[in-house]
């Protein structure tokens, strides 16, 4: 029985770096409604997601994130929305080949979860990815 359990919690433990380990490094691009119809993308750093302005590369939001499963969590570190740094925002994260769709399971930053509603994302390949001003 405890080999059993151990297995488990391994394989469940793999199973999440797995799943952490397919945004980690990784850009997506999409439109998000911030609070109008903006080109943004995301870049998913190892717990750092940064949300960009794709026109001249605009630093808009700091987060931090962690995957659980098909869940990401978000909480702000820094940035120009309302949102406070107390706030978690939990998202369904649906994978689909290229494609990302984040869909809100609460979220109490309102104008988060406004922005994320119904954005679909498009994974950026390496060379179209627009590299932030250092």
């Amino acid at each position: 029985m405890l080999v059993k359990k151990l297995v488990f919690s391994l394989s469940f433990l793999l199973f999440c770096f797995a799943c952490q380990a397919q945004l980690e490094n990784t850009k997506w691009a999409g439109k998000l409604m911030i609070p109008t119809e903006v080109d943004c993308y995301f870049h998913f750093k190892k717990d750092t997601l940064i949300l960009y302005v794709a026109d001249g590369d605009q630093e808009v939001e700091v987060m931090n994130y962690k995957v659980s499963k098909d869940t990401v969590k978000i909480l702000k570190l820094y940035g120009n929305s309302p949102c406070t740094d107390d706030v978690t925002g939990i998202y369904t994260m649906k994978l689909d080949g290229d494609k990302l769709k984040l869909i809100v399971v609460t979220d109490d930053c309102v104008e988060r979860s406004n922005a994320f509603v119904d954005a679909e994302l498009i994974k950026m390949k390496t060379v179209e990815a627009i590299k932030p001003k250092e």
